[in-house]
């Protein structure tokens, strides 16, 4: 049974995303639900692609590497921001966290806190940022959030979105689920991954805990290169 921590309480309430990019969110979230939609029909590779060239249209979202839809059920945003951009975190490169690191769904303050992150106010290249909300006690989550694997329902905190800022604070690199590796304005994911953001840094050796080494950010337009620091899947 993890601990509950608690951080202040004027970071654990996050921020809201602006509501000025409302309708990008939905045009994401429904671009990310037809990769999904055809990607069970066994449909080719080709409407994933189209699908994949539209984002890329999308002003503020850059498509920064091919997807590999079909090969990566257990690689997505999570797995990519915690562990192959950088962060190399051994529980995010045992495979699906859904399945691997279940902690990180269910109490997803006391899990990373106890990892050795700390919410912060002031980003930094290479900072988390997760994406969610607040959850009330008897709450449920809305039935477009439902995904295909069940999740607790507990008040508090909940995460859908991982990714990390680049050297460009006002952008995130991050993986759109199981499809490409984007970079976007901090503002721009889809409805379906939450209203809120949190921002979260990587502390030094402290308490047992050890800090993994972060190596400096590439520029915006090298992002891809991520894709290649795979050392687990």
């Amino acid at each position: 049974m993890i601990e509950t921590i608690y951080a202040p309480e004027q970071l654990l309430t996050g921020t809201l995303l602006d509501p000025v990019f409302a309708k990008e969110r939905r045009e994401i979230a429904t671009g990310c639900g037809l990769m999904n939609h055809w990607d069970k029909r066994q449909w080719p590779d080709e409407c994933i692609d189209g699908v994949i060239r539209q984002l890329d249209k999308m002003s503020g979202v850059i498509v920064a590497q091919p997807t590999r839809y079909h090969e990566d059920f257990g690689y997505r945003c999570a797995e990519a921001a915690f562990g192959s951009m950088g962060h190399g975190e051994t529980w995010a490169m045992r495979g699906f966290t859904v399945n691997e690191t279940e902690a990180l769904w269910r109490e997803p303050v006391a899990f990373l806190t106890g990892q050795g992150y700390e919410l912060v106010s002031s980003p930094c290249p290479g900072d988390v940022i997760t994406y969610g909300g607040i959850r009330e006690w008897g709450e449920r989550r809305p039935p477009e959030l439902e995904d295909d694997w069940e999740k607790p329902m507990q008040a508090g905190i909940w995460f859908e979105h991982f990714g990390v800022l680049t050297d460009d604070l006002r952008y995130v690199a991050s993986k759109f689920g199981r499809g490409p590796f984007v970079v976007h304005l901090r503002d721009l994911v889809s409805q379906e991954w939450g209203y809120r953001y949190w921002i979260w840094r990587k502390q030094p050796e402290r308490e047992g805990i050890v800090s993994s080494s972060v190596p400096p950010l590439l520029a915006i337009g090298n992002v891809a290169l991520y894709a290649d620091n795979r050392s687990s899947r």
